[in-house]
């Protein structure tokens, strides 16, 4: 039971945000979040086996849109998954490169066997959500839009460039565009220790320029971490009770750092529990759910 509900829940999610980002489709639950578009397209062909619809549809939204998205930063981010959803996006990469003459990342996997059709669909930059794009077509695809997006996000606080290592850009690019807008007086720089911070000058000003009001700036890599971690779990109903336990106890403390960095409950223990397994999926289909309908406090920033 807990698996079906969990695997829905993550499809869900998928067709919310992909949705959001102008996808036909009927469930919006994240309108007042800005996205991050690269790791929720690193991290969807991991769902694309659970749904083909949605497959279609992710597809002709990056065959349509992948110019609008940075290809470095998508490379540095797929690095980083997980071998079955790693393989999943790069099987996706290749498809795009061959029937889209999209550029982007190749590790050596090959193109589906047939690629759905595409039918362009507009980006809805009006809605809230898509502040980054909003971003990039003042600044230009890279790191300069999305650290001021950032920046944006954390206006109410000092921030170094290792804060923004999650983003999937180099420290030496991301310290550069800081000292930049500093030097053009949009941020303010301040020395703490041996570190420089940054805090936008007037980010008043570029909120009302970027429609940035009234959001929230979640952990995107964090949390497309998470549901991948999720969606490995179904994968252990079938083996022997004591499989089960031993890969909860496993499972448990990957999943407990990252819910300490998302401000998700901690899921329960599992440590000689007889009913381990059952108690980690209860609490992962419940981070699912949240997940999916909007509500999780994962969203609620940085």
């Amino acid at each position: 039971m807990y698996s079906h509900e969990l695997r829905e829940a993550l499809v869900e999610l998928g067709w919310s945000l992909f949705t959001e980002l102008g996808v036909p489709g009927v469930v919006r639950h994240h309108q007042g979040i800005a996205l991050d578009p690269e790791p929720i397209v690193v991290a969807a062909p991991a769902l694309f086996e659970l749904d083909p619809r949605l497959r279609d549809q992710v597809y002709g939204w990056c065959a349509t849109h992948a110019g609008r998205l940075s290809v470095s930063r998508l490379q540095g981010l797929s690095r980083d998954l997980p071998e079955p959803a790693g393989k999943a996006f790069h099987e996706l990469a290749a498809t795009l490169r061959q029937h889209a003459k999209v550029r982007w990342p190749d590790d050596g996997e090959p193109p589906w066997p047939r690629a759905p059709a595409v039918k362009p669909r507009r980006l809805p930059l009006e809605r809230p959500s898509l502040l980054r794009f909003r971003a990039r077509a003042l600044c230009g695809v890279g790191a300069r839009a999305d650290v001021i997006s950032e920046l944006i996000a954390r206006s109410d606080r000092w921030t170094r460039a290792s804060d923004l290592a999650d983003l999937g850009f180099s420290k030496r690019a991301i310290a550069g565009i800081l000292a930049e807008l500093a030097e053009a007086g949009l941020a303010k720089q301040l020395v703490e220790g041996n570190a420089l911070t940054f805090q936008l000058s007037h980010p008043e000003l570029l909120v009302e320029l970027l429609g940035a009001h009234d959001l929230s700036y979640p952990p995107w890599r964090r949390i497309v971490t998470t549901v991948l971690l999720l969606l490995e779990l179904p994968s252990i109903e079938d083996a022997s009770p004591a499989v089960r336990r031993v890969e909860a106890n496993n499972r448990r403390e990957a999943l407990r750092r990252l819910a300490d960095q998302t401000r998700l409950d901690a899921p329960p223990p599992t440590r000689g529990r007889p009913d381990a397994w059952e108690a980690l999926m209860s609490w992962a289909t419940g981070v699912a759910v949240a997940f999916a309908d909007g509500s999780s406090p994962a969203f609620d920033g940085p």
